[in-house]
């Protein structure tokens, strides 16, 4: 989106002038952020200048630990090029009122017919409830 009209004539893709409106407000763009979950990864997108969103429900907390370490890594090298990158870490979790629906929560997952394993559990205040998060 450098130029106001683009058109291209490939091996794969053919199409006239056209734009896309509206324009990015942005120099040089729109921020991008990659989905990453590889540690490794995490850490290459970030040098190559990429915001990063990632979950480790897949794994376990040392996979949380070393995801962000793939992208403090990465920006620790950049300097100042990376200073404004972000990362966004996405970790499902459930608040119930009492034991009755804690125990609801540790049953069966009603979609998958699985059960679900979510410990550790962790008492927070503001919602007077217990947090329920998946290991």
């Amino acid at each position: 989106l450098s130029e106001e009209e683009v058109s291209w004539q490939g091996d794969f893709y053919n199409f006239d002038s056209l734009t896309a409106m509206p324009r990015p407000m942005t120099k040089n763009g729109p921020p991008v952020m990659m989905a990453v979950l590889n540690p490794e990864g995490i850490y290459a997108c970030t040098m190559r200048g990429f915001h990063i969103m990632t979950t480790p429900l897949a794994g376990n907390h040392q996979l949380m630990l070393d995801q962000v370490d793939g992208f403090n890594r990465a920006k620790v090298e950049m300097g100042d090029k990376g200073k404004d990158l972000t990362l966004s870490l996405s970790r499902g979790a459930f608040i119930v009122k009492n034991a009755v629906d804690k125990e609801d929560v540790l049953g069966v997952d009603s979609d998958s017919g699985r059960w679900i394993d979510l410990s550790p559990k962790c008492w927070i205040p503001q919602c007077r409830g217990w947090g329920v998060i998946p290991s």
